[in-house]
This record gives structure tokens, C-alpha cells and sequence, in this order.
């Protein structure tokens, strides 16, 4: 469903948090959320102005979130993405479920229970 330059630099992130030894407490996850957010609007610039705004500040608080998630998990990646949106959100619950870092925990879960076609929206949003 992803851009695939998108899914790469989502997984070459991963990698570098990674190798940095992870994400280790609050602060890092707040840094680490701000630069991905950063990251991703800079990515379509087209989509923003095609009216889809809304949806791509959702997608990008998404794939945030799991990018997050996935750097402090050994098996995280971003093709974990590329399934159906309800499977996408079972795989947020569940990093959610394993997340102990508050913050992204609540991210996690936010989107986990978004309305599914609002969730299925916002990733299409930065997929085309």
C-alpha cells in the first residue's frame, strides 16, 4: 500500500535507530517522532496540495508511531505495512500491547482504533 521509496526510507530509519542501540526512554521517542513526522511531510508534496491535508497529517502520526515502535523491536520492519489497512491496525495493537513508553503506546493504540475507513484513507494518502 506504501510508496516504496517511503517503505525504504521508513526501513532504513529502523536500521539506524537500531544500530544507534534503540530508542531508550520518553525524550528519545518525542525527538524520534518529531523527526519522522518532519520526514514525512516533506515526502508528497503533491498529495498536500491536492486537497488530502487532513489525511496525510493522519497517515504521517501513523507510520510515525510504528516506525517508533519498530525501532525498539527486533523483528519491526515497514513491509509490515503493505497488507490490508485492518491488518495494519492489528499490527499497531499489537506493538502497542508490547510498547512501555507512554507516549507512543497512546499513538500506538490511537491508531489502532481509528474508524477503519478513516485509517484506510489516511494510508492511501501518502501510498499514490
Amino acid at each position: 500500500m506504501l510508496k516504496k521509496d517511503l517503505r525504504i526510507r521508513m526501513d532504513q530509519w529502523i536500521v539506524q535507530a537500531r544500530l544507534a542501540g534503540g530508542l531508550d526512554d520518553e525524550t528519545d521517542i518525542e525527538d524520534a517522532l518529531r523527526s519522522a513526522t518532519l520526514a514525512f511531510r516533506s515526502t508528497d508534496i503533491v498529495a498536500r496540495e491536492q486537497g488530502t491535508r487532513k489525511w496525510m497529517e493522519t497517515g504521517t502520526q501513523i507510520l510515525s508511531a510504528f516506525m517508533v515502535a519498530a525501532a525498539n523491536t527486533p523483528t519491526g520492519s515497514a513491509r509490515a505495512l503493505l497488507g490490508r489497512p485492518y491488518e495494519t491496525q492489528r499490527i499497531l495493537a499489537n506493538l502497542a500491547k508490547n510498547e512501555n513508553a507512554g507516549e507512543l503506546k497512546v499513538q500506538l493504540q490511537w491508531a489502532a482504533h481509528l474508524d477503519p475507513k478513516l485509517f484506510a484513507a489516511a494510508l492511501l494518502a501518502l501510498a499514490v
